[in-house]
C-alpha cells in the first residue's frame, strides 16, 4: 500500500499540477479558439518550462548542495527556499498568460490565484505544516470548477473524478505519515478556496 501512496504522491506531485491544469484547459481552449495543436504547442513548452523544469532543477540543486534531504521535503524547514523559487516562476507564468498569451481570464486568474495559494501555503508553513500535495490538487480542482463556470460548462463527471483522485491523494499522504488529516484538509480547501474566488466576478 505504501508503494501505491509514493506513486500517487509522486504522479500528482505538485509541480506537475499547472501542466495537469494547462493541458485539460488547453484542450477546450484549441476548440473554442479554433486554434491547433501546434498553434498551442508553445504554451504547453512555456508552461512546461517555468512551473516543472526550472522549480524541478531548482530542487534538484539544493538536493546536491545538501540543503534540502530529497525531494519530497518532508521536513517544513527545508521547503523556505523552493517556496521562494517556485512563487517567482508561478507568478511570472500567470503574469505572462495574461501579457503574452491572452488566455481568457478564468484561465490567468486560476493561475494568479494558484500562487496566491503557494504563497498561502509557504506562510502558513513557517508555524504550521500543511499540505503542498493538497493545495495544489485543490488549485487544479478549483480551477477546473472556475473555468467551466466562466463558460457555462457542467461537467459532473470531471468534478466528480477529480473530487475522487483528491480523495486518494490525502489517502496517500496520510499513509505515508506525511501529514495528519487536518493539514490535508486545510491544503485542499486552501487551494480549492482561492481558485473558486475568480468564479465570483468571471
Amino acid at each position: 500500500m505504501k508503494l501505491i501512496a509514493k506513486i500517487v504522491s509522486i504522479v500528482f506531485y505538485p509541480m506537475f499540477i499547472p501542466c495537469y491544469a494547462i493541458v485539460l484547459m488547453g484542450i477546450d481552449w484549441i476548440h473554442r479558439a479554433n486554434a491547433t495543436f501546434m498553434t498551442t504547442f508553445p504554451l504547453l513548452v512555456f508552461t512546461f518550462f517555468l512551473t516543472l523544469l526550472l522549480p524541478l532543477l531548482t530542487c534538484l540543486w539544493l538536493v546536491h548542495r545538501g540543503r534540502v534531504s530529497d525531494m519530497m521535503m518532508e521536513n517544513a524547514a527545508e521547503r523556505r527556499v523552493p517556496y521562494i523559487t517556485s512563487l517567482i516562476y508561478m507568478f511570472t507564468w500567470s503574469l505572462m498568460l495574461h501579457t503574452i498569451w491572452q488566455l481568457p481570464d478564468a484561465v490567468w486568474q486560476c493561475a494568479m490565484a494558484a500562487t496566491a495559494a503557494l504563497a498561502g501555503v509557504a506562510i502558513i508553513n513557517r508555524k504550521w505544516k500543511i499540505s503542498i500535495h493538497l493545495a495544489s490538487f485543490g488549485s487544479f480542482l478549483g480551477s477546473c470548477f472556475t473555468y467551466c463556470y466562466s463558460f457555462g460548462l457542467l461537467h459532473f463527471w470531471l468534478f466528480l473524478t477529480l473530487f475522487g483522485i483528491a480523495l486518494l491523494l490525502m489517502s496517500a499522504r496520510l499513509l505515508l505519515n506525511a501529514h495528519t488529516p487536518l493539514q490535508v484538509v486545510c491544503g485542499f480547501l486552501l487551494g480549492l478556496t482561492l481558485t473558486m474566488i475568480p468564479a465570483l466576478w468571471l
